[in-house]
């Protein structure tokens, strides 16, 4: 999977003009899902990790809630996708 950063306000590449179909923002957004779901699976190992040392890494819980809501909300918007 490749990722192209575009700044606010600058026009995308020629290749991101091409028309998308439904389908296309799907796997996009499911490779968003994919990376999103896979960094909260690497943060709750850590987190596992880090509560045994350090009493303040609760904090911690709340960005993989965080984290959880964001996937939430990208899988209801594939299913809205027409």
């Amino acid at each position: 999977m490749s990722a192209e950063i575009i700044k606010f306000g600058e026009k995308p590449p020629e290749a991101s003009n091409q028309k998308k179909t439904p389908v296309d923002y799907q796997k996009e957004l499911q490779e968003v899902i994919d990376t999103v779901r896979s960094a909260k699976n690497n943060l709750g190992r850590i987190t596992l990790h880090l509560e045994t040392k350090i009493p303040d890494a609760g904090a911690l819980g709340e960005a993989l809630e965080a984290l959880d809501d964001a996937i939430d909300i990208m899988e209801d918007t594939i299913d809205e996708i027409e």
